[in-house]
């Protein structure tokens, strides 16, 4: 085993002398920028995995807020939401209306 260990020493010396220093140094510069991509790409992912939280936060707060809102909405705001959605509607309709005109 002594004899095989040293002559794959032996190997990897000669490899290592076979290796041009230029691209040796290109390789490191790559993998250095590799490195600092991944770095820049796990912090971009952190901070959105960060961000949607807060978002889907506040948005289950909102949706709460609305539906305890929701119920405390009388009738005569009630009736005046139906208007303005029937209004809209009509207009909505007449706007049709014409561009099949044209």
């Amino acid at each position: 085993q002594y004899e095989q260990l040293n002559e794959e020493i032996e190997q990897i010396n000669i490899q290592a002398k076979n290796i041009d220093p230029e691209s040796l140094k290109r390789t490191e510069i790559l993998v250095a920028e590799y490195e600092a991509v991944k770095k820049e790409e796990s912090e971009r992912r952190a901070t959105y995995k960060n961000e949607k939280n807060e978002l889907e936060q506040e948005l289950s707060q909102l949706e709460i807020r609305l539906q305890s809102s929701s119920s405390e909405i009388d009738a005569a705001e009630n009736e005046k939401i139906k208007q303005i959605e029937e209004q809209h509607q009509l207009v909505t309709n007449r706007l049709q209306n014409q561009r099949l005109l044209l």
